[in-house]
């Protein structure tokens, strides 16, 4: 998750393929369904632009690099795992890994909390994980709240998103 806020920065502000609203929805479809919600984004980019080979190529395209640098740097840590450069290359990879972490969670919050409500469900849905509830019930409970709380989300939101049942299904099976 710590990738959608760049591919939000690319495909809605930079190309502006489609609205924050869009996206926003995309993202929740995304989250819903199994998978790297990540990958599930760039796959709904993919496929609102270029149908189901966009979201294919998208797909693709987001995977496989990190799919290679994961193989590279595996061989490496088990051919070097002794070397301190090595060593010291991980522990950097932590840092970066948490900041990405960080600006995902800052940039998700700017983006999305956008009430009272909405920061309320937040700080709710984070409570409950600190206590280890089951991240479903968690899933199912906030959902509810946000029907109660939340009615202002307009028919249009999901009008606009310009996928068909055929491609809906292709996306769902990536």
């Amino acid at each position: 998750p710590a990738m959608i806020p760049y591919i939000r920065k690319e495909v809605v502000e930079e190309q502006q393929w489609f609205s924050r609203d869009v996206f926003a929805t995309g993202i929740a479809i995304s989250q819903v369904i199994p998978g790297a919600t990540a990958m599930q984004v760039a796959a709904f980019a993919g496929l609102n632009v270029r149908g189901v080979p966009g979201a294919f190529a998208a797909y693709l395209g987001f995977a496989l690099p990190a799919f290679l640098m994961i193989l590279v740097l595996t061989h490496m840590y088990a051919v070097y795992s002794s070397a301190e450069v090595i060593v010291a290359a991980f522990n950097g990879f932590k840092v970066v890994v948490i900041a990405m972490i960080a600006h995902s969670v800052l940039s998700f919050a700017r983006e999305y909390i956008t009430s009272i409500s909405s920061f309320l469900m937040a700080v709710l849905a984070m409570a409950w994980l600190a206590v280890n509830l089951n991240p479903i019930i968690i899933l199912v409970g906030i959902c509810c709240l946000s029907m109660v709380l939340e009615k202002k989300t307009s028919q249009k939101q999901f009008s606009s998103i310009r996928i068909n049942r055929k491609q809906t299904i292709c996306w769902l099976l990536f």
